[in-house]
């Protein structure tokens, strides 16, 4: 749960600095969700203990697993401009048949597409379409270094902070990526809402417009980073 919000935490920060991401939302059935232009990204975010070794598509495709969150959402919003992601912390088996995910030949493989039909219940136009649009990512940055890591980014963008004033802007964002995952959850109807905020029925809108970190609301805490030109 935390890590999920340490790594929102890039994303916020480019939103708050005006960059391409548009907005970062944040819910329990999809982890993350970016906007960019008229680009959606839906993130699943996967963890891993050393100890259990590199991820196997027997792994993502689990009933647990990221593959079958992100074809959930993949049903709903599919006539939409939409990426699916895979966020994962640790390797990808490199004798698995989930390696073919590091060089993108997945959706040309027999056994990528056979295992991915059978086991997520998708017809063969829906696999490949589910495929062309799905990103894996590995070796996300451990939960151990995050932190750190994402702090060096803070320090990157203005040197005259000092370590204090780093970690402040870096827990006033984190903290208010926890506040919106702690909103009460939309439902499984969430990424449809995503791409189509007209279907947020009333009594839902306050919770809806929490789960959503736009500029406006991310640009103060970001305020002490946008030094002017010397």
């Amino acid at each position: 749960y935390c890590y999920q919000a340490y790594l929102a935490f890039p994303f916020c920060l480019e939103c708050g600095l005006s960059g391409s991401i548009e907005m970062v939302a944040a819910e329990h059935v999809e982890d993350l969700v970016l906007r960019q232009g008229n680009l959606w990204r839906f993130i699943q975010v996967k963890t891993r203990n050393p100890e259990y070794g590199p991820w196997k598509l027997s792994d993502l495709v689990a009933d647990s697993g990221g593959l079958r969150s992100l074809v959930r959402t993949f049903h709903l919003v599919r006539n939409y401009e939409v990426i699916l992601e895979l966020w994962l912390e640790g390797s990808l088996a490199r004798e698995d048949l989930a390696w073919g995910f590091t060089d993108k030949s997945a959706n040309t493989r027999d056994d990528i597409r056979d295992a991915i039909s059978k086991r997520l219940d998708l017809n063969e136009s829906d696999t490949m379409e589910f495929l062309n649009r799905l990103r894996v990512r590995h070796n996300c940055t451990p939960r151990q270094s995050i932190v750190a890591e994402n702090i060096r980014r803070i320090g990157i963008l203005n040197r005259s902070l000092n370590t204090e004033q780093l970690e402040f802007i870096h827990d006033a964002i984190v903290s208010r990526v926890y506040a919106a995952m702690n909103q009460e959850s939309l439902g499984k109807e969430w990424p449809r809402y995503v791409v189509d905020p007209e279907a947020v029925t009333p009594d839902r809108q306050a919770i809806w417009v929490a789960k959503c970190l736009t500029r406006d609301k991310l640009g103060p805490l970001v305020a002490p980073l946008q030094v002017p030109a010397r």
